[in-house]
């Protein structure tokens, strides 16, 4: 609510006939008094226009650059795409198990060599030969 007047007075219309009415004085004129009067509305209007200006002012900062890439058009062919990758290092197992025969003899021939993968439940074979005294225990 900007603001609500008071209720005047009544005054007998018989009390001013006798006073003078020339030597009243005029509202004063100017900005002060203005100002004075209607400070609220014109605040608010002054809020309304700050708020109005930085919605609708585009910000400096929001320029778009010019891009610096240059394009050149060609037609479209086919072609092989290849991805090539090379690397050096050194592979290490992930688990290694020690193998013990459980007899002693000499491996005369094997199915595999050193660094052949081994699956679960693959057979390997081992020919080997035996010393004399272990020959019959089997």
């Amino acid at each position: 609510m900007l603001s609500k007047k008071k209720p005047q007075d009544k005054v007998d219309p018989e009390y001013l006939v006798g006073l003078d009415t020339a030597s009243a004085q005029p509202a004063p004129a100017g900005v002060k008094p203005f100002i004075k009067k209607h400070w609220k509305p014109i605040t608010a209007a002054i809020c309304a226009a700050v708020v109005a200006a930085a919605v609708l002012v585009p910000k400096n900062s929001a320029k778009p650059t010019a891009a610096s890439a240059q394009y050149v058009e060609t037609r479209p062919e086919k072609r092989n795409i290849v991805n090539s990758y090379s690397a050096d290092g050194t592979i290490t197992a992930a688990d290694t198990y020690t193998v013990k025969p459980m007899v002693k003899g000499t491996v005369l021939t094997a199915d595999f060599e050193v660094g052949d993968t081994v699956n679960k439940g693959d057979v390997r074979h081992l020919r080997f030969e035996l010393p004399r005294d272990d020959a019959g225990r089997r």
